[in-house]
C-alpha cells in the first residue's frame, strides 16, 4: 500500500502499545525533578475501583428486559441509566488504566512516574463540547494507532488524488467515517456472539454499525459547521455544545445499548468485588431506592 516494508524496532513497538496512556519524552527534555513515587497512584486507583463497584451494584439490579421497558414505560429513569452508563464505562475504563499505568511504574519506571507524561484512558467524556472532542480525545485511545494503521491511513490514501498532496477535505471525512465503521462492525460482532445468530440476525442487525457511523457523520458534520460558527468559545457557547453532545449521544444511545443489554453485559464488571455489599447496605436496605432500581433487587 504505501510502497515500503512495515518494519518497527522494539522500542518503537513498545512506545506504540503504551501511547494510549504515556506521551514518551525525548531523552534529551526528561525532567526528573517532576518524577511522583508509585504510591501516589493508590488514591485514584482505589477511587475509581470503589466509583465502579458503586455503580455497578445499581446496575446488578437491572435485567435486560429491564433496559427494554424503560426505553418504553420509564424514559426519566432511562435518562439516569444513560447517565450512570457513561459514568461506570469511566470509572471502570479508567481503573484498568490506573492499574495498567502502575504496572509499568513498577515495571519499567523502577517505581517512579512522570505526571506531566501520563493521560487518563478516559478524560471525562460527558465534558466533551463536540463529537470530536469526545472521540478523539476524551474517549479512551486504545486502538488509536491500529485505527491510524488500518483503515485511516489506506482509506485516505486511497481517496486522496495523485495531485493533491495537502489531502482534500472528502478523503479525510471518508477516512474518519471508515474508522468509525469499522469499529461498527467490530460490535456488531461483539453483539453477535452474545446473543447468538437467530436473536442476533432478528433483532439487533446493523444496530451497532448505525450506531458508529451516525457518530463519524456528526464528527465529519462538526468539522464542516465549526468554521461558519460566529461565537465558538465562552460560556453560553460551551454549555450549547456540550447539551449538543449530551443530546445527541442520549438520543443514539439504545442503538449501542441493545445489543449489549440483552444478555447483560453490565453483569460482566470486572470490578465487582463490593458489589453485594453495596446491594444489601444500600438498595436493599433503604426501600426509599426501590423505585430507582430493577427488577433483580
Amino acid at each position: 500500500m504505501f510502497g515500503r516494508e512495515a518494519q518497527m524496532d522494539s522500542e518503537k513497538l513498545h512506545n506504540d502499545f503504551w501511547s494510549c496512556l504515556r506521551q514518551f519524552p525525548d531523552k534529551k527534555g526528561e525532567k526528573k525533578d517532576c518524577e511522583r513515587p508509585w504510591y501516589r497512584l493508590l488514591a485514584p486507583t482505589i477511587f475509581t475501583i470503589l466509583l465502579s463497584n458503586f455503580v455497578a451494584s445499581w446496575y446488578a439490579t437491572f435485567s435486560g428486559q429491564d433496559a427494554f421497558d424503560m426505553q418504553e414505560e420509564h424514559p426519566e429513569l432511562f435518562v439516569v441509566f444513560f447517565v450512570f452508563a457513561v459514568v461506570v464505562l469511566t470509572a471502570v475504563i479508567n481503573g484498568a488504566g490506573y492499574l495498567l499505568q502502575l504496572g509499568y511504574v513498577l515495571t519499567y519506571g523502577k517505581g517512579k512516574y512522570v505526571p506531566g507524561e501520563w493521560r487518563r484512558l478516559m478524560e471525562y467524556p460527558a465534558m466533551a463540547t463536540s463529537m470530536d472532542n469526545m472521540w478523539n480525545y476524551r474517549w479512551h485511545q486504545l486502538f488509536r494507532s491500529t485505527w491510524l494503521g488500518f483503515p485511516f491511513r489506506p482509506v485516505l490514501k486511497l481517496a486522496s488524488t495523485s495531485n493533491d498532496k495537502r489531502k482534500s477535505r472528502s478523503a479525510v471525512a471518508l477516512a474518519s467515517l471508515s474508522v468509525f465503521a469499522i469499529s461498527g462492525l467490530m460490535h456488531e460482532y461483539l453483539v453477535f456472539c452474545g446473543c447468538g445468530w437467530d436473536v442476533y440476525r432478528k433483532r439487533f442487525l446493523g444496530q451497532e454499525f448505525l450506531f458508529f457511523t451516525l457518530h463519524g457523520a456528526a464528527v465529519i458534520l462538526e468539522r464542516a459547521i465549526r468554521p461558519y460558527l460566529r461565537i465558538q468559545d465562552g460560556f453560553v457557547a460551551n454549555a450549547l455544545k456540550r447539551i449538543w453532545v449530551v443530546w445527541f449521544a442520549y438520543r443514539t444511545f439504545p442503538l449501542f445499548l441493545n445489543g449489549f443489554a440483552y444478555w447483560g453485559l453490565w453483569h460482566a464488571n470486572p470490578f465487582n468485588m463490593f458489589t453485594p455489599y453495596f446491594l444489601d447496605n444500600v438498595w436493599r436496605k433503604y426501600p426509599l431506592l426501590h423505585q430507582f432500581c430493577g427488577s433483580l433487587l
